[in-house]
């Protein structure tokens, strides 16, 4: 509960622009990512229907790499959550590198 509080009085003031960075990221993110998979299942696609492939298999093939797509791109969304809690801090606390380094010194 204390760190949910905390996270409150850090947010506080920046909640329209928390919210608008964190929801401008997704639908950027899943623009990108669409383009990827679209791309990965044409690509699937040509070379299973040159060799013959089921559609079947086609379409397992195009779903395990649509999975992948989407692992692999994941933590680019912690990345960015990360990366807005430490300028939310650095706002509200004067957060800098010197108190970052003495951080990671512990």
């Amino acid at each position: 509960m204390d760190a949910l509080r905390r996270s409150k009085l850090l947010g506080k003031g920046f909640y329209w622009r928390n919210f608008g960075i964190v929801f401008l990221l997704g639908i950027f993110a899943q623009l990108i990512l669409g383009v990827i998979e679209f791309g990965a299942g044409l690509m699937i696609d040509s070379a299973g229907r040159a060799m013959g492939l089921s559609i079947d298999t086609v379409k397992a093939g195009a779903s395990t790499i649509g999975g992948l797509i989407g692992g692999l791109s994941s933590p680019l969304t912690f990345v960015a959550t990360i990366l807005l809690y430490y300028d939310m801090r650095a706002r509200k606390e004067g957060y800098d590198l010197s108190a970052l380094a003495e951080d990671l010194r512990r």
